[in-house]
């Protein structure tokens, strides 16, 4: 399957994904591969400013919510995930490549589905059964704004309305409609279920939302 053509914007958020070699865990403590990824991630903002939504870190992949105010989204994850596959490769001693493929990405054009990419991010862990709550994990930018996170007009992530709310757990239907709508090229939601804003933020400011 050929990759789509990047689409560069400042007007929206993108969810990216990376995922190791073959699947693999990254087979360094979490605690280092933390360190590591702040340091990546500065040196990217040094080049290329962004914002940064959301970022948590799983074993073997990652979860990012950026927006990038100088339409430049290819830049700054070539220079992000470079120093990151470096860093990684030289503290594991590992030979062969890193990451398995370029990253992923799905613009995210809607208000209400934001909220729901949000969510899904965070919740990441807690389906890992790593931890019972999503504020519990240490590598998460939930848990600690290492990465000086800007959410722009959107949202306070550490609002205790949001947090609620992100620890009910999505349905088994709209956790398989999200997985589908990030392969596309705009995130898009085909559940059955509608999907809401987090409660209290309905008047979010989101220039083109519907």
């Amino acid at each position: 399957m050929a990759r789509k053509k990047t689409l560069r914007t400042n007007l929206h958020p993108y969810h990216i994904t990376t995922r190791s070699n073959l699947k693999t865990w990254f087979s360094l403590p979490l605690s280092e591969i933390w360190i590591l990824a702040k340091t990546c991630f500065s040196k990217a903002l040094q080049k290329y400013p962004a914002n940064i939504h959301a970022f948590v870190l799983m074993d073997n992949h990652y979860h990012l919510v950026i927006e990038t105010p100088h339409e430049d989204i290819d830049k700054f994850m070539y220079e992000f995930n470079k120093n990151f596959s470096l860093g990684l490769r030289e503290k594991s001693g590992h030979i062969n490549k890193m990451f398995g493929s370029r990253y992923r990405w799905s613009l995210i054009t809607n208000r209400q589905h934001y909220f729901q990419v949000m969510k899904y991010v965070f919740r990441n862990p807690v389906k890992a059964k790593k931890v019972s709550l999503c504020e519990s994990y240490l590598y998460s930018s939930l848990k600690a704004n290492v990465f000086e996170i800007k959410t722009g007009p959107y949202i306070d992530i550490r609002n205790s309305g949001f947090i609620r709310w992100i620890n009910h757990s999505h349905t088994e239907e709209q956790n398989e409609s999200i997985k589908k709508g990030l392969v596309k090229t705009n995130f898009d939601y085909s559940g059955s279920r509608e999907v809401r804003c987090a409660p209290g933020f309905e008047k979010v400011d989101w220039s083109s939302g519907t």
